[in-house]
């Protein structure tokens, strides 16, 4: 299933992906339900979460990027830890999909 979110991404960065032959239209993004093998329930609903808090967060335009700054932040204190691996992390960052 396809979603429009519309993302802040500078005209430049577009231009040197379509002078590559890369035509992708950002605003459209699949929104498959793919999470790492071996998730149980809890982290899925926690990592759907964090993709969710995370486009808000980073990728939605400026001013929704202000309101929700600050609760990305708490969510990521309380359920990412300070010493996770970086293998724990990229399976975070994958989910931002969902």
């Amino acid at each position: 299933m396809n979603r429009f979110r519309p993302q802040d991404i500078s005209k430049k960065y577009i231009m040197q992906e379509r002078r590559m032959g890369i035509w992708v239209n950002y605003n459209w993004q699949t929104r498959d339900k793919w999470y790492p093998a071996g998730w149980k329930p809890n982290h899925i609903s926690i990592g759907r979460r964090f993709g969710h808090l995370h486009y808000l967060a980073c990728h939605a335009p400026a001013p929704v990027q202000k309101q929700w700054r600050a609760a990305y932040q708490r969510f990521c204190n309380q359920h990412i830890p300070g010493c996770a691996s970086m293998r724990y992390l990229a399976a975070f960052s994958y989910d931002s999909r969902l």
